[in-house]
């Protein structure tokens, strides 16, 4: 289990924050360690494991539970018979690592396809609007790899894109093909995110002024493009779903659970409408409605008397 010990601590750099792990075996079972207890996970980790890249304050994998923001990934598939890893990596060398996207970390061949890894020096949560967008523009810039082959089916899996995504694990078996999940590292040296934009997505002009939802003078005198509008606009966005996911979560763990009827805290009363709201702007923020659905049950359970699972699945379904 070195090389599960190897890639879990490189990644992750706070020692007092939860990484989560997950088995497929009779359904998924999931567990978390803290950085110094994690080889007592991994110790008994073979077949199908996953882990988070990023980190959690408390052992859950929610957004609003997230501790640090420690790398980037992409998961590209190949569904053909036999994948074509040297083919596929070779491309990625050739046309988008160093030009496109920057080199990543960590290649990781999972079976059917790779994880590519890129280190950042840790984010605080409330950064996860910058990660996203980030992200997203990664997963773009890798989209047309499709593009490189007389046969298709190698893609970039956009879904694969979330901050609480479990990943296979390096060093464990896919039973689906019955093979090492391989492990390629280049470089342990972090990058810093606003560099990575900076550097490689130059579009989006990410500044303070962004950072404080303006935009530039220049911009306000009509002379940006349109891609720049998009991107600040995209950005804003996600800041605005993440801020009210984040209030959500908060109101639940001020009121302790309880919910507030007629200026009385009671086990009952409003669960129904703010779990509604929370799988609305995890749906709005994930863009994965399975994802969504997964930690706004994972919330209801925070009440003091927590909806059934398929009265949360009733109550939400709208969303």
């Amino acid at each position: 289990m070195e090389i599960v010990e190897k890639f879990v601590q490189s990644i992750h750099q706070k020692p007092e924050q939860y990484v989560a792990f997950a088995r497929q075996q009779k359904g998924w079972q999931q567990s978390f360690a803290l950085l110094p207890d994690v080889w007592k996970v991994i110790n008994n980790v073979y077949a199908d494991t996953y882990a988070t890249p990023n980190s959690f304050v408390v052992p859950e994998r929610r957004i609003e539970s997230l501790g640090a923001l420690n790398a980037l990934f992409a998961d590209i598939d190949d569904h053909t018979a036999s994948f074509r890893f040297s083919a596929v990596l070779y491309f990625l060398k050739e046309d988008y690592f160093g030009s496109r996207v920057p080199w990543p970390n960590m290649v990781v061949e999972t079976g059917r396809g790779m994880h590519l890894y890129w280190f950042i020096e840790p984010l605080k949560p409330d950064k996860l609007p910058l990660w996203q967008l980030t992200q997203d523009l990664i997963l773009d810039a890798l989209s047309d790899i499709t593009d490189c082959f007389s046969i298709g089916n190698v893609e970039v899996d956009k879904k694969v894109k979330d901050a609480t995504r479990l990943l296979r694990l390096p060093g464990t078996v896919n039973s689906a093909t019955n093979t090492i999940v391989n492990l390629y590292a280049y470089s342990a040296e972090r990058y810093n995110i606003e560099e990575i934009i900076s550097e490689y997505f130059p579009s989006i002009n990410y500044t303070k002024t962004l950072k404080k939802d303006q935009i530039s003078a220049k911009d306000r005198l009509g002379k940006s493009s349109t891609s720049k509008n998009s991107l600040t606009k995209l950005f804003n966005t996600y800041t605005l779903h993440y801020a009210r996911l984040v209030d959500i979560a908060k109101l639940q763990e001020l009121r302790k659970g309880l919910c507030r009827v007629r200026g009385k805290l009671v086990p009952t009363g409003q669960r129904e409408i703010m779990c509604f709201l929370y799988r609305y702007y995890s749906c709005l923020f994930l863009q994965d409605e399975k994802d969504a659905l997964r930690q706004t049950l994972e919330f209801n359970q925070c009440f003091v008397e927590p909806l059934t699972e398929k009265e949360v699945e009733s109550a939400t379904r709208s969303a």
